[in-house]
């Protein structure tokens, strides 16, 4: 890896995650278990917890932003590179569960950052 991108994950943890970040449960989606109609019978989850910055809560009624559209309830989040999430994961914050709608990586040929679209429910 190239040494600036060392630099501003360094940067990103010392600046960003560590005084704005917050403690979030996180729940992985693991493997499914099919029926023998083969329908999702049961999903494996595991549990711990991430450090997560929320931002760009919308409280109006929908509202346009470059990443997509937002709606009502949606929030925009920013994980280290190094975490392990996926769409359809969960994150719970402040007692509300958000799922992860869309998932952004590629800002430059090293992932610095993880930004997230969380949707309620």
């Amino acid at each position: 890896m190239v040494e600036k991108y060392v630099s501003v994950r360094s940067k990103l943890d010392s600046k960003v995650f560590t005084p704005y970040g917050i403690s979030a449960t996180f729940i992985k989606k693991l493997s499914p278990t099919y029926n023998s109609r083969g329908e999702i019978d049961s999903v494996t989850t595991s549990t711990g917890t991430i450090n997560i910055v929320p931002y760009n809560l919308v409280a109006n009624r929908q509202s346009y932003e470059k990443f997509g559209n937002l709606n009502e309830g949606d929030l925009d989040a920013a994980v280290r590179y190094d975490t392990d999430i996926n769409i359809d994961d969960e994150v719970v914050l402040g007692g509300i569960n958000y799922k992860v709608k869309q998932l952004n990586e590629e800002y430059l040929k090293e992932i610095v950052v993880k930004i997230l679209r969380l949707t309620k429910g």
